[in-house]
């Protein structure tokens, strides 16, 4: 593969932010391909190995185009994130596959978006995909602040010169090493999102609370993210009426899980766990319509079946609020948790 650089699309993340009241998100990508095809995805680097593989790269396109073509046909714009959360510089080393394959990765999803011609859908953007050192469901092992500087500096330097035109670090599930990350992916300038794993009480799974995490690595960036996300959770994990009123101007998204196990059930299960599709939906779009969360997609669990139901259903409540999640006749927002 090439190493062409990805030219930036005229609008980044900020002005589709800024023009658009309704973003869609993928779906589960590595996981979709594990447990519902034939494809074998690495135990190390999840689905990033697929792209060098006929029948990997053959399945992720498929599944990338039913993506496309859904935000296509209801003209919602999109957000795409390459095959890249493993793919640091310590796992790559560890398997026989190219030190380019974090550009590499880009340029495939570059490739669907034209072959596709994704002139047809308003705006897609293409994202370099982060995750944390080791496990996401272990704080525990998460980073300092410093060894995550110098451990997430390589592959966050090879997605912002492979032309990512948006970064995003996910499923981070402590502090300390969102700090770090949060810092070396701002200094490049490329616009870029944090995402945390969220339980049962709301909280990141170190025990820190959303605001507190929020607050303190705004204040530590220069420039700062341009906002901050849930993902790896279900949408009744968060508890927007115990939430301070700010951080609605900074919470931009969720990207729920299709169940509403708590993640070590989810991590031991053998089969696809899912609560109702409707159940799911509602309380994403009501998170939308009611509090500002712009981007809505699907994490563990969820298909392309599940993004259909946002889209489909965005209109539907009737709903008034501003930006930061006050009601527009003052009152403070309810909760469906």
């Amino acid at each position: 593969m090439s190493l062409t650089k990805i030219s930036p699309r005229k609008n980044d993340l900020k002005d589709l932010l800024s023009k658009q009241d309704f973003v869609l998100m993928e779906a589960a990508v590595g996981e979709y391909l594990q447990r519902q095809t034939p494809v074998q995805v690495d135990s190390v680097l999840g689905s990033l190995s697929c792209i060098y593989d006929p029948a990997g790269r053959q399945a992720l396109q498929e599944l990338y185009t039913s993506f496309f073509a859904l935000a296509s046909k209801n003209s919602v714009p999109l957000l795409i994130t390459a095959p890249t959360w493993r793919a640091n510089a310590r796992n790559i080393g560890q398997i026989k596959i190219p030190a380019t394959a974090n550009r590499d990765a880009l340029e495939f999803i570059h490739q669907v978006r034209t072959k596709i011609g994704s002139g047809h859908v308003p705006d897609v953007l293409l994202g370099g995909l982060l995750g944390p050192c080791f496990d996401a469901y272990r704080p525990d092992l998460g980073l300092s602040a410093q060894a995550a500087r110098d451990f997430h500096a390589w592959q966050v330097e090879e997605l912002a010169q492979a032309g990512a035109e948006y970064l995003m670090a996910a499923t981070l599930p402590a502090l300390e090493e969102a700090k770090g990350m949060a810092q070396v992916m701002t200094r490049t300038q490329v616009p870029s999102v944090i995402s945390f794993v969220t339980n049962k009480q709301g909280c990141l799974l170190d025990g820190h609370t959303l605001a507190q995490a929020i607050e303190a690595i705004d204040e530590l960036c220069t420039p700062r993210p341009v906002g901050y996300m849930i993902n790896c959770s279900y949408p009744s994990f968060f508890h927007p009426d115990k939430e301070p009123a700010w951080i609605f101007s900074r919470l931009i998204g969720f990207q729920a899980n299709a169940s509403s196990l708590e993640h070590h059930e989810l991590d031991e299960a053998d089969v696809v766990h899912a609560d109702d599709i409707h159940d799911w939906g509602d309380r994403l779009l009501h998170l939308h319509h009611r509090y500002g969360l712009k981007i809505l997609g699907g994490c563990c669990g969820t298909g392309v079946e599940h993004l259909a139901y946002l889209v489909h259903n965005r209109h539907r409540s009737g709903e008034k609020r501003t930006p930061h999640g006050v009601t527009t006749n003052g009152n403070k927002p309810r909760s469906i948790s």
